[in-house]
């Protein structure tokens, strides 16, 4: 996780926001609750883009992102996390990820 990453929560526009480490923490728990029982192979966050309303992690396992292809989830769309409550949603692989954002609150 890059040092950069800190707890805590900013403001923006009167409103308190779910920084990137707490997103992180939210999205990295929820693939351990969800998604990780059903693999045989570690589940790993891979990228993470930050949205107006949300922050959006990728993922897969951790021996496809090292080279072994085989290993790799097919249709896994990215786990949402919700800037405004960080609230999680696993998003769909079959619609583009800004579809499936959480509105402005």
């Amino acid at each position: 996780m890059p040092r950069s990453w800190r707890r805590s929560r900013h403001r923006w526009g009167g409103h308190e926001r779910v920084a990137l480490q707490d997103a992180f923490d939210i999205a990295r728990r929820h693939l351990a609750e969800n998604v990780q029982p059903v693999h045989a192979h570690e589940i790993v966050i891979a990228s993470c883009t930050e949205y107006p309303t949300a922050w959006v992690f990728g993922y897969n396992t951790r021996a496809s992102l090292t080279g072994d292809f085989a290993a790799g989830l097919l249709g896994n769309g990215p786990v949402i996390v919700g800037k405004a409550d960080g609230s999680v949603t696993l998003a769909s692989s079959a619609f583009p990820v800004e579809q499936q954002l959480p509105s402005q609150s």
